[in-house]
């Protein structure tokens, strides 16, 4: 990781970095101590210096969250105004509209037998010849846990988030 020909100073100095655990390092903190000890009209660099260089920089680049005591102040006053009062004529809490509720029965067509595509060709021939003026007879069966609809909506996918849903 040290570079052999960096002058015998600059390994020193990388290797005191790296034993202290400083894996990296800004050439600019330098810099900005050498400006602050000459504000100070000082001659030498010493360690309040870089460290008030140090601390300027990671006031700039870093933020850190905030306090804990901030946070519960915040939520206190949050948490004082109460939620509006729903508006609705009969006290109760209106539902949203059908598509976007879990309430509706599931339901799917059953047959009573598998026929094959000959069979069904000619019972549907035969039966449009006989019965035309009468709209067909289904037996709907209740299958709990079937979904309403085609392949696309039950797979969820062009389904919205909830506000309350953040995966």
């Amino acid at each position: 990781m040290v570079k052999e020909s960096l002058p015998k100073d600059a390994r020193v100095m990388s290797a005191i970095l790296r034993d202290m655990g400083v894996m990296e390092y800004i050439s600019s903190v330098l810099e900005d101590s050498k400006a602050i000890s000459i504000h100070a009209k000082k001659k030498l660099i010493d360690a309040e210096d870089v460290r008030l260089a140090v601390d300027l920089l990671t006031r700039q680049n870093y933020t850190s969250p905030p306090s804990r005591d901030v946070l519960l102040e915040t939520a206190r006053t949050k948490n004082a105004v109460s939620l509006p009062v729903p508006k609705s004529s009969s006290g109760a809490m209106k539902l949203p509209p059908d598509r976007h509720c879990i309430t509706a029965c599931n339901f799917r067509l059953k047959s009573k037998a598998k026929t094959s595509r000959g069979k069904a060709a000619s019972f549907n021939s035969k039966y449009a010849s006989s019965n035309a003026s009468q709209p067909p007879v289904f037996k709907i069966q209740v299958a709990p846990g079937l979904q309403l609809g085609n392949a696309s909506s039950q797979s969820g996918s062009n389904k919205r988030k909830r506000e309350d849903d953040n995966a």
